[in-house]
């Protein structure tokens, strides 16, 4: 272990040396005035020729990613002295840029940038809307085909969203496994211990207090995140950057977000007391025997990730079913989406006809557009009346009585002025008056509770399923927009509120906080690919946490024992490639 390990940090610090030596050089030229030498032809001619400069590749950069590693030491001979030990200490690797920010301005904005941000920016834009829809299309195209009568079309459904970055994202992510820090997180001093350790990965130039750090993301989940904020907070007012741990900024992981997002779903949308009505999640549940499924999302997250794609995947199906009037799934498309000769004609016209599918079943039961329109025209009908309702105003903005020839003013058009008003022998009618009843003449529509059940479960679901999927893709764009679309539902969840923070945090980090080549690697390196698909960088880093607690559990007495800790960390990528290989030869599946 230790011939493996020994070496387990210096490629890092390696980098970090030559960047900060790059940066060093950099600046020292920009500082300097230019030379002008001026050569008569004389004493040229015996010169060599000018050597150039040797100029050092900007480095990507990196993220370090952190994570709690927490177990417990139980005693056999328990004395009131000698009693179980609670350990928590923390895990932390790096995981190189495969996108860089080097071609962008490296200058971290002022702080009038962010208070000029518009509003507006956190929310999504009607280009994103449009966006979003095509992504939906995209995913119910993946649904629609495992149809009986529509899997001839599954040749022609597009399996990759592509982006602009999708060349790099194919590439296999280079990590180093850092080793442990013997600090708890959740203390003050311990957290600022983490910090100063996770400090020494910056590059810099300059000494003192002159000293320059580069941007450095510290990727964690959302409880670390806030003690890595706070701590940042307290060291504000060191004297030297070092003191102050200038550089550092945290991220937001994706995993953990995911697994609130899942949580918020399974809040509004699963009852264990709806057993008996179907077509429910929690009678799909019971119907299908997926009893590893749990109401707390924590218990048993792939299970419920698992259940929930497919709840969702079987909604689209069934959506479909009823836009092309199928009766059942031995059916056929009936009416405007009959096309006999469908099987022999060309790619073309078959992407056509599925995304015609996919684009009534978003509309009709996702994005729902007479709802949309529904909403448009109250809010339109409340202006109107609010204008209506509106009294004239003198310059000073106090409001005139309405009664013709009277010249009485009011500070507040409250119950005083329309008492004044009912003085008069001819009251004037107001629509705020007592007792006034409207008349409807319409009747209130019945509402279908199982249909709103399935159409709000589709309008979320479908929001989760395109943020998994740009996880999977690593599409830092659509993971950002996708987390604008999320925000108002976590914002409204009672049990949410510190993620709804952190995802506007991260949009104003990406619009106002942080310089535009620290914005641009926070989005797109947001996640790792060693085998399969793209994954976030947190559940990369609890993948190698439940390697270590299995480690931790079979030293016995020595599970606490920081040389022996060392010996397995350091040589972790190792121990996993030797544990992986042994799997694969005797057909082991984990």
């Amino acid at each position: 272990m230790d011939e493996y390990g020994k070496d387990f940090a210096v490629s890092v610090l390696m980098k970090v040396r030559n960047e900060s030596e790059r940066l060093k050089k950099q600046h020292e030229v920009s500082a300097e005035p230019p030379q002008v030498e001026i050569i008569t032809s004389q004493n040229n001619q015996h010169l060599p020729p000018p050597v150039p400069p040797v100029v050092l590749a900007p480095d990507k950069g990196r993220k370090l990613v952190f994570d709690n590693f927490d177990f417990k030491q139980h005693v056999h001979n328990m004395t009131v002295d000698h009693q179980n030990v609670d350990v928590h200490w923390v895990r932390h690797m790096a995981v190189e840029n495969r996108v860089s920010g080097n071609h962008l301005f490296g200058e971290k904005p002022s702080t009038d940038d962010l208070l000029q941000l518009e509003n507006g920016l956190c929310l999504p834009s009607r280009q994103e809307h449009h966006l979003q829809r095509e992504n939906y299309i995209t995913l119910a195209e993946r649904a629609i085909v495992e149809l009986p009568c529509l899997k001839f079309l599954k040749p022609v459904a597009c399996k990759h969203i592509p982006h602009q970055y999708r060349k790099e994202m194919s590439e296999k992510s280079e990590i180093s496994f850092l080793g442990m820090i013997y600090y708890n997180e959740n203390d003050v001093d311990g957290i600022q211990q983490v910090l100063t350790n996770l400090h020494q990965y910056v590059s810099y130039y300059g000494e003192d207090s002159e000293r320059v750090y580069s941007c450095q993301g510290l990727v964690a989940d959302q409880l670390s995140v806030e003690c890595g904020v706070n701590a940042l907070f307290e060291l504000a007012n060191g004297f030297t950057p070092e003191e102050k741990l200038e550089g550092l900024h945290l991220e937001i992981a994706d995993w953990h977000a995911g697994n609130k997002f899942l949580k918020v779903a399974f809040k509004n949308f699963y009852s264990t007391s709806s057993s008996g009505d179907k077509c429910t999640l929690f009678n799909d549940r019971n119907l299908i025997n997926r009893r590893n499924v749990k109401e707390d999302v924590d218990a048993a997250v792939n299970p419920c990730r698992t259940f929930f794609e497919l709840e969702e995947k079987a909604r689209l199906m069934a959506a479909a079913m009823q836009v092309v009037g199928m009766e059942n799934l031995k059916d056929t498309p009936r009416g405007e989406f009959f096309y006999p000769n469908l099987h022999d004609a060309g790619n073309s016209e078959k992407k056509e006809y599925l995304r015609k599918i996919a684009s009534h079943v978003i509309d009709k039961f996702v994005i729902r557009r007479e709802k949309v329109e529904a909403i448009l025209n109250s809010l339109l009908s409340a202006e109107e009346e609010e204008a209506s309702n509106r009294r004239e105003q003198t310059d000073n903005g106090r409001f005139i009585c309405q009664f013709p020839g009277c010249d009485k003013t009011f500070a507040h058009n409250g119950k005083r002025t329309r008492d004044h008003e009912a003085t008069h022998n001819a009251p004037v009618s107001d629509g705020e008056s007592e007792g006034q009843v409207p008349e409807t003449s319409s009747k209130i529509p019945e509402k279908d509770d199982m249909y709103n059940y399935q159409c709000s479960f589709l309008e979320y679901g479908m929001i989760i399923l395109n943020f998994f999927d740009a996880i999977k893709e690593g599409d830092g764009k659509r993971i950002l927009r996708s987390s604008k679309f999320q925000l108002p539902y976590l914002r409204k969840d009672p049990g949410s509120t510190k993620y709804a923070l952190e995802a506007l945090g991260m949009l104003f980090q990406v619009y106002g906080l942080l310089s535009p080549k620290a914005a641009h690697e926070l989005i797109w390196n947001r996640s790792a690919l060693l085998t399969g698909h793209n994954i976030p960088l947190d559940l990369l880093l609890e993948f190698f946490n439940r390697l270590l607690k299995e480690v931790e559990r079979k030293l016995g007495h020595n599970e606490t024992n920081h040389k022996a800790i060392d010996h397995y960390c350091h040589a972790v990528d190792i121990t996993k490639s030797a544990l992986d290989s042994f799997d694969r030869e005797c057909c082991i599946i984990r």
